[in-house]
């Protein structure tokens, strides 16, 4: 397996992210991770959230419902490109 070096890293507080570029895709690795974004969707890109450790909350908006999962160890979710949600 190669190794991929982080093309970024940007630190909030004890967030730190770090971004891997690989061929058709853009993969996120966050520790202690809380979303400071609120509400928001990704236009062009669809999206695959894996906990690794721990338990994540998130939260899916459709036009009349929130829907709210737990994420917890080894589990993933996946976003369609235009879903809104927060995490």
């Amino acid at each position: 397996m190669q190794r991929i070096e982080s093309n970024e890293m940007k630190s909030i507080g004890t967030l730190v992210k770090k971004y891997y570029d690989l061929p058709d895709m853009r993969m996120m690795v966050a520790d202690n991770y809380s979303d400071q974004e609120g509400w928001h969707k990704h236009d062009v890109a669809d999206q695959v959230i894996f906990v690794i450790c721990g338990s994540l909350q998130i939260s899916v908006k459709d036009t009349e419902t929130i829907n709210e999962r737990i994420l917890h160890t080894n589990e993933f979710m996946y976003l369609p490109s235009g879903e809104l949600h927060k995490v």
